[in-house]
């Protein structure tokens, strides 16, 4: 089940359309990458008609979509639906994926900051070793940001 309350029956689909995505990029499918992406986007749409907008689902559409900015916008509408409901494990997932987009990618201190915090935050309250480890390479990541 995802933190938000998705069966994991009902999850299963977008679970293996991204196994699929995986194995099409590695294989440098592009046709069959398109094709894939196209049916994930169209399950989540599924899914959200069924529960709703909720954190897994926006933050999963966020990780498919070519565009930055819009991908960037779900992950903190995710976010805000996740500290809303008190949902500390989505909080943890979308703070990383936030932390990871604005230090890998942007190479934005302010921003990546912002997220690091909102991170350790939610590992006060959840997460794994692993989840540690992740924080503390965006850490020394974010240190070496000009």
């Amino acid at each position: 089940m995802t933190p938000d309350g998705i069966s994991t029956a009902e999850w299963a689909r977008v679970f293996e359309l991204a196994a699929e995505i995986v194995n099409a990029t590695a294989a440098d499918d592009d046709e069959l990458d398109l094709s894939l992406r196209t049916q994930l986007l169209e399950e989540l749409d599924r899914l959200e008609l069924h529960h709703g907008r909720l954190a897994s689902l926006l933050a999963t559409r966020a990780d498919y979509l070519d565009d930055e900015g819009e991908a960037i916008a779900l992950l903190e509408e995710a976010y805000a639906i996740a500290l809303g409901g008190g949902d500390v494990d989505n909080c943890l997932l979308v703070a990383d994926s936030l932390a990871t987009r604005y230090i890998e990618d942007r190479r934005d201190r302010e921003q990546g900051a912002r997220w690091l915090e909102a991170c350790a935050h939610a590992l006060r309250l959840t997460g794994t070793a692993s989840d540690i480890e992740q924080l503390e390479r965006l850490e020394n990541q974010l240190r070496l940001l000009d």
